[in-house]
């Protein structure tokens, strides 16, 4: 798929990746995807918090992921890389729990090694703050970079 060989591409031109960052982080809450939870919009067996570790890809110099419609549609996983909101980047996420709740509304991009997922869980420890509203949001206080 596209959003492949456009990280790839990041990958291979070595790109500044000033602006990659994780800066929201949501562990698995015991209750996640539990039956005996409800299932509702504003939150329950699937959430909040959300199971996931998101970020974006901000690199100098490089394009801008191609705008296309979702690709590679397969029910998001844990370890799977995928697009943020359904969208075509360069927000991204990584699941930490499987996401059987979003069906096929992501385009997923890449797999997490074992290792990563770690230190993905690692990140889990870090401050963070929740913004209120319908949907809470748990941020990062200090967006933590990486590099490509």
């Amino acid at each position: 798929p596209k959003a492949k060989e456009w990280v790839q591409a990041l990958v291979d031109q070595h790109a500044d990746c000033h602006g990659c960052t994780f800066y929201r982080a949501e562990a698995v809450p015991p209750h996640w995807g539990s039956p005996d939870w409800p299932d509702t919009y504003e939150g329950g067996r699937w959430g909040p918090p959300y199971a996931l570790v998101q970020g974006g890809l901000s690199a100098r110099g490089a394009a801008e992921p191609p705008r296309v419609p979702r690709e590679d549609n397969p029910v998001v996983r844990r370890g799977m890389a995928a697009w943020a909101g359904g969208g075509s980047g360069p927000a991204f996420f990584i699941a930490l729990a499987d996401h059987p709740e979003w069906g096929r509304g992501h385009t997923v991009f890449a797999d997490a090694v074992t290792e990563d997922m770690a230190a993905l869980e690692r990140i889990l420890a870090l401050p963070t703050k929740t913004t209120p509203g319908k949907i809470p949001i748990t941020n990062l206080v200090t967006p933590v970079p990486f590099t490509l």
